[in-house]
């Protein structure tokens, strides 16, 4: 969990603050959530925390697979025989059950599949499990995102778009693994560089 940046902000010569900023996944594997306590380090020094997005709002705490009227679930784009193939493989390679979760909304449904992929945990995510933290410690709650910004650009992003990514992450879930296995391990060794560029592949 590299520390991108330390910035220091001088209102006059007596008055100095700090700001610190930290790369995060939205994942609970080991790799991610190694390094926490060095985090919550930093946390303590702070009075404010900010996120991607406020996490407790309710359009991130209560997901409505109701949110896209045109879409009517994964098993409706594919071939019955694409479809059979796709949840036996999601059950070979994470144990998921892909008729539990083929009606929630394709970029949602994307980001489930492709947290499943990486190791299990019994953590929450990294990103949630340091919001948790700095909220138990009682400091200001930030988004740097609202929610609704998030959602009226998720919204703008065509259907047709979303199910095209959607259905080659099923066609592909082996390369999906792997890549997510790779984005791992330079998470892991702090190589800034090589997350940079295997992102732009992912």
């Amino acid at each position: 969990m590299p520390l991108l940046w330390k910035l220091e902000l001088i209102q006059n010569h007596s008055n100095h603050s700090f700001v610190f900023v930290f790369g995060t996944m939205h994942s609970a594997t080991p790799v991610a959530i190694n390094k926490v306590s060095q985090v919550q380090h930093f946390i303590n020094q702070c009075t404010h925390y900010y996120g991607e997005s406020d996490l407790d709002h309710v359009l991130f705490t209560q997901l409505n697979n109701k949110q896209i009227k045109e879409w009517t679930g994964l098993q409706n784009h594919l071939t019955p025989a694409g479809y059979s193939k796709a949840r036996r493989l999601l059950l070979l390679k994470s144990g998921v059950d892909l008729d539990h979760i083929q009606s929630m909304p394709p970029m949602i449904l994307n980001t489930i599949i492709s947290e499943q992929l990486l190791p299990k945990s019994d953590q929450v995510p990294l990103d949630l499990m340091l919001w948790n933290y700095a909220k138990k410690l009682g400091l200001a709650m930030h988004g740097l995102e609202s929610a609704e910004e998030q959602n009226a650009i998720y919204r703008k992003i065509p259907l047709k778009y979303q199910i095209k990514q959607l259905k080659e992450s099923i066609k592909h879930l082996s390369k999906s693994s792997y890549q997510l296995k790779t984005l791992s391990v330079a998470y892991q060794e702090e190589d800034l560089m090589k997350l940079f560029k295997l992102s732009k592949h992912t």
